[in-house]
């Protein structure tokens, strides 16, 4: 694999002060793919590329993303969680925006680069009390031409920014259910992590703001709940784990995966199924509706204390619940190496 050195370093930035994705760190990996091939990748200092105005994914939007994080254990050596499970994904939203697979191979060569990446990065990595490198890999169209057909090269890159605690960390939110808004519909993109299913989100998003609300819960038809902008959802109802199962619709998040796979094994009852907003105003009315929570890579696990809907404001009977602490500790204490890991879920890069 190809390195290029960097002559100055940047000074470490200060994590206590650090916004969400806006510092980044010294090096990144590069890899183009042209001739039907992915070619060999490089890691080279963080910078910028060349693009020219016809850029097709400018114009047509073929381009997709991954987010993971690595976290700095007490020892000071580096864990990153379930990372094959994302280039996994990353090959599933590459066959759905008729983009080229990843090989086996050459995902295995691309791992490789990454845990090399992390290590020339380390030093970029908070201590858990201020956050995590959010490792954001990325694949895009990059012929030059206008018109709309895929792309016959592409180029993949992974930049690394340390990054706090995603809103206020383990700390209450509130999400609105916008009346005039999706996210995917049966048959869409949904389920794919590509770039233009996340613009579509920001309207609505804004407008949440404005009413005091950090993020959005979205419906699809029938009333059907799918998944916040960039988490998943679960609901505690009466003794049960229930969250909207996967239709083609909703993103195959890790972290949600991980919620479920730690649910079952200590013993809670969880169902994946249709649920509608109707179904969770009369859960909630009937005093059923427990607990609610958003699950993410950059979310982890935060409780959600409100929904707003059409006016009506929908609460759990607790802010933060037995099952939405418990998940949490949990999974944070497994990626943060606390506590053992019965999946074999961390990889130690350092």
């Amino acid at each position: 694999m190809k390195i290029q050195m960097i002559e100055k370093r940047k000074p470490i930035p200060d994590f206590k002060n650090i916004g969400w994705g806006v510092f980044f760190a010294d090096f990144m990996l590069e890899a183009d793919y042209k001739k039907g091939k992915w070619q060999e990748p490089t890691i080279k200092p963080y910078g910028s590329f060349k693009i020219e105005p016809s850029m097709c994914c400018l114009h047509y939007g073929q381009s997709c993303f991954e987010g993971q994080k690595a976290y700095k254990r007490v020892d000071g050596g580096l864990n990153i969680f379930r990372p094959m499970d994302n280039f996994a994904r990353l090959n599933k939203s590459h066959e759905r925006m008729c983009m080229p697979e990843l090989s086996s191979e050459y995902i295995d060569e691309l791992f490789i680069g990454l845990k090399t990446l992390l290590q020339m990065n380390k030093d970029f990595v908070p201590d858990e009390k201020d956050g995590s490198l959010y490792i954001r890999m990325h694949t895009f169209a990059n012929e030059n031409f206008i018109g709309l057909r895929p792309s016959d090269t592409y180029k993949l890159f992974i930049i690394c920014s340390p990054v706090p605690p995603y809103l206020n960390g383990f700390a209450p939110t509130k999400l609105m259910i916008p009346e005039h808004y999706t996210r995917a519909s049966i048959g869409g993109t949904g389920e794919a992590k590509s770039a233009g299913n996340y613009d579509g989100t920001l309207v609505s998003v804004e407008e949440a703001h404005k009413l005091g609300y950090s993020n959005c819960l979205f419906l699809r038809d029938g009333g059907i709940i799918t998944e916040c902008s960039a988490a998943n959802i679960f609901f505690v109802i009466k003794d049960k784990i229930v969250t909207p199962q996967l239709d083609g619709s909703i993103l195959h998040g890790i972290t949600r995966d991980s919620v479920i796979k730690l649910a079952k094994s200590h013993g809670f009852e969880v169902e994946e199924k249709i649920i509608t907003i109707n179904d969770l105003m009369f859960e909630a009315y009937h005093g059923n509706l427990k607990e609610i929570l958003m699950t993410g890579t950059a979310a982890c696990v935060i409780p959600v204390s409100e929904l707003l809907y059409r006016s009506k404001v929908i609460k759990p009977e607790e802010e933060v619940g037995y099952f939405t602490e418990m998940m949490y500790m949990i999974l944070t204490g497994i990626q943060y190496s606390r506590i053992k890991d019965p999946f074999d879920w961390v990889t130690k890069v350092i």
